[in-house]
């Protein structure tokens, strides 16, 4: 019975609260995803890119936090979702008092499928193809990363859609 109290005053949460959540969502997300494709997947993006360019620090393999800036690196190229959070929190000041059921479990939906859309982007992604290239020009290394952003960019935009008219 504790778990059904728990999700009916969640439902009750206050659509600022889940939008603000979904925005923290995503930073933890992008960083725990950046993390596994640079242990896993593809670390020469974060060599030639992240490191340098983000971060400003030089790649070194044998640091012992080096999976730490990566997800660090993840969660610095969020903070450009701060716009749409910016966008949908005006919406929600402006708009009348709305019940938030379906705007919670939508916010959840969309958790989920961003989960889903970004690993199965580190799971298509061709390690051979990465490795066999000298160049670090080659815009293949930077295929996770812009499907990332593509993946982001979908949900934020149910998302202000869905926070204008849910």
């Amino acid at each position: 019975m504790i778990s059904r109290g728990i999700l009916i005053k969640l439902q009750e949460t206050s659509p600022v609260l889940i939008v603000v959540g979904f925005f923290v969502y995503q930073m933890l997300e992008t960083g725990v995803i950046d993390m596994v494709e640079h242990a896993c997947v593809n670390s020469r993006v974060y060599r030639v890119h992240n490191f340098p360019d983000i971060l400003g620090m030089k790649y070194d393999k044998n640091d012992r936090w080096i999976n730490f800036y990566a997800f660090k690196s993840g969660v610095l190229c969020t903070f450009i979702l701060l716009i749409p959070l910016i966008v949908k929190l005006l919406f929600l000041a402006l708009r009348p008092k709305k019940k938030t059921r379906n705007f919670l479990w939508l916010h959840l939906a969309l958790m989920l499928l961003l989960a889903v859309a970004d690993t199965i982007v580190l799971f298509t992604c061709d390690r051979d193809k990465i490795e066999s290239t000298s160049d670090d020009r080659d815009p293949y290394i930077y295929r996770n990363h812009r499907w990332f952003y593509l993946s982001h960019a979908a949900v934020e935009v149910i998302s202000l859609v869905c926070t204008v008219f849910l």
